[in-house]
């Protein structure tokens, strides 16, 4: 089976995230990986999770694994304490496979995606701020050639040299209306 997207955190390991507290810390369930995936899933794309936070896997066996997998595209949520980390397993993919995409998210690319994306050139498109719309949208664009890049809301990236940012994303007024979003903790415990 070919696998569309693979979402995932980059690795940090336990001492990183919890610091002398590090034998207390635990490592929760992605629910945000969760609810993304549900949403994949439920317009008609495979859709895999990997989360080497939860394994405690370094990042090159990461995108050793996920290379293994085949994804046309990778989803990574960042967290500022997690966006070194990022480029790396990033960095990884591309040298095996140089035509994956590399789509990014997450607090820390919402608030300072151009700063990340001139850092760390690995990255091919940033999402910026919810993405439960917009991630489906580029999948859209990436795997069935669907619209331009350039007039789906709410993301950032590099085009010839130059940072564009799209409009941003409305909000989701309506939670409730959201079918996956309830499915995902019953979901979580059956299928991940």
């Amino acid at each position: 089976m070919v696998i569309d997207i693979v979402l995932c955190r980059p690795f940090i390991s336990m001492k990183e995230m919890y610091g002398s507290l590090e034998k207390a810390g635990s490592s929760e369930i992605p629910y945000s990986l969760l609810m993304l995936a549900a949403i994949i899933r439920e317009k008609g794309f495979s859709v895999k999770i990997v989360d080497p936070i939860i394994t405690q896997q370094p990042n090159k066996t990461t995108a050793n694994l996920i290379n293994d997998l085949g994804p046309k595209i990778v989803g990574i949520s960042i967290v500022t304490i997690t966006a070194y980390s990022a480029a790396i397993l990033a960095q990884n993919l591309k040298k095996k496979n140089p035509n994956i995409k590399i789509i990014v998210g997450g607090p820390h690319i919402t608030s300072s995606a151009q700063e990340t994306f001139s850092k760390y050139p690995f990255f091919d498109v940033g999402v910026l701020g919810e993405g439960e719309l917009t991630i489906t949208e580029l999948l859209d664009y990436y795997i069935h050639g669907i619209g331009e890049l350039s007039k789906i809301n709410g993301i950032g990236f590099y085009a010839q040299g130059l940072w564009r940012q799209t409009l941003p994303r409305s909000l989701i007024q309506n939670l409730d209306t959201r079918s996956e979003e309830r499915r995902v903790g019953k979901e979580c415990r059956s299928r991940w």
